[in-house]
């Protein structure tokens, strides 16, 4: 409890009165915002998945259908942050981002594996055999931000031409994780262009 002087009141009978502030300690704290909590979510995944990606990739293959069932338990994880809509926006540009990798390797002649989605990590296609040196896997790795990039830039022409927040909402989740693909880190394609500017990298 917080009391107040209030030398504002009259004082009768030789009495001081007190103006009694109550704070209830049992405040609920404010709702957590989605777009931060998820954010955070991606961001944590991403850091897991440059150290031990790996190993949780290799797990998932081991599944019949690995490529459908993991898209439709990404779905799943997004809807509960973001809803349906925008979790299957946010999948779908994930989708375009791994298939420029695809594409690719596809026109390399290097053969991968079905692709693989994570939540909250995004989603990988593993290449069967090992390129032929670092500038063909830089190429490789540049293909997902190229391909993402292009994929939201076409959710955003859309979104300005439909006035729809949704689409353009996609639009900036999709270029940013193409940027955030870019950091110069472990298993994310930035740490894979950087092996075709040094050996150390």
């Amino acid at each position: 409890y917080n009391i107040m002087l209030n030398n504002q009141l009259p004082n009768f009978q030789g009495t001081t009165q007190f103006r009694i502030y109550h704070s209830s300690p049992n405040q609920k704290p404010p709702p957590r915002n989605r777009f931060t909590a998820g954010l955070a979510g991606l961001a944590t995944g991403s850091v897991i998945l440059a150290s031990k990606g790996k190993y949780l990739i290799s797990a998932l293959k081991l599944t019949k259908f690995a490529s459908l069932s993991s898209m439709i338990l990404t779905v799943g994880a997004y809807t509960a942050f973001y809803g349906f809509p925008y979790a299957v926006g946010m999948t779908s540009l994930i989708l375009i981002h791994e298939s420029g990798h695809a594409l690719v390797m596809k026109r390399m002649g290097i053969p991968f594996s079905p692709m693989v989605f994570v939540p909250f990590m995004g989603a990988a296609v593993a290449m069967k055999k090992q390129p032929r040196d670092a500038y063909q896997e830089a190429l490789v790795a540049f293909g997902g931000p190229v391909l993402g990039s292009l994929g939201a830039l076409g959710f955003a022409g859309a979104g300005q031409a439909t006035g729809s927040d949704l689409l353009i909402a996609l639009a900036d989740f999709g270029f940013m994780i193409n940027l955030f693909n870019m950091i110069p880190l472990g298993m994310m394609d930035g740490g894979r262009i950087c092996g075709a500017v040094s050996p150390y990298a």
